[in-house]
């Protein structure tokens, strides 16, 4: 089936008045140069089928300031709808860890016969210069960031979930830890999980949230999966994660516009307190 891309009621308003505009004739009307777009489309209709084809828009463009909207309305605009992608995010990700988990327990039956392999013993912590360590007692974790760290929750009736995050100098996040927890009994299921259930959970997670390429490693010796993405609000800022299994939920580890080397110095200095691994 053929993607298409349907305007808001807003949108159409403002693309009329565009359309009508001289200013923007070039926009609409005229070619690309051939060495950036052999098929020499307008610019329109080159970023249109950036759009469906979820492909990155080239920095040889450049956002145009809307009629009578300000900067600091779009920008309060932008942060609303982030607010509410989180939102959302947490609501999706409430379900995933009751499905992935209640999935995972019915895929490999309730037999607990052979016991989990040990977790690996973790070495000491060497952070980054400057870094703070940040514990949760609350979430059963600690880690360091390069900063302050703020909270966001958000509850419902499927679960609930929490992250911890710091911001860049562009007051974009860089570094997050979310945590999904498990129900009361849930947690009771899971201690006598084998290694193949706790794999199936991990697989599960991956299917609901749509990655196809991830691979199992472990973090603080216990098992996870990472995997790359994109941020959803800027395609070119690469997104590192690492979802890892505990007994008591799942606890996501993220960056976003890090490096490899960055994003790992991150992650071997979460550790799960004793409590969250009994």
């Amino acid at each position: 089936m053929a993607r298409v891309i349907k305007y808001t009621k807003a949108f159409k308003k403002q693309f009329k008045k565009r359309r009508q505009d001289p200013k923007w004739r070039s926009i609409f009307k005229s070619s690309l140069p051939q060495e950036f777009d052999d098929q020499k489309r307008s610019p329109w209709k080159y970023i249109i089928q950036c759009l469906i084809e979820d492909k990155t828009i080239p920095d040889y463009f450049y956002p145009h300031a809307l009629e009578g909207v300000t900067m600091e309305k779009q920008e309060t605009t932008r942060k609303k709808k982030r607010f509410d992608m989180k939102r959302s995010f947490r609501r999706i990700s409430a379900v995933i860890a009751t499905m992935a988990f209640t999935t995972g327990l019915a895929a490999c039956g309730s037999s607990q016969s052979t016991a989990p392999s040990a977790n690996k013993a973790t070495s000491s912590v060497t952070a980054p210069q400057g870094w703070k360590k940040f514990t949760s007692k609350d979430l059963g974790y600690s880690v360091y960031f390069p900063g302050v760290p703020e909270k966001d929750t958000y509850k419902d009736p499927t679960g609930a979930y929490a992250r911890y995050s710091t911001v860049n100098d562009k007051d974009h996040i860089n570094y997050a830890v979310s945590v999904t927890k498990f129900t009361r009994k849930q947690v009771e299921d899971s201690k006598g999980f084998t290694d193949a259930q706790k794999r199936k959970v991990l697989t599960n997670v991956a299917r609901l949230l749509q990655i196809d390429k991830y691979s199992f490693t472990t973090v603080d010796g216990h098992m996870a999966i990472s995997y790359t993405g994109h941020d959803s609000e800027d395609s070119s800022v690469i997104m590192r994660r690492e979802v890892v299994y505990s007994s008591a939920g799942l606890y996501g580890l993220e960056s976003f516009g890090t490096s490899s080397s960055e994003y790992k110095q991150f992650v071997d200095t979460f550790r799960l307190s004793e409590d969250t691994q009994k």
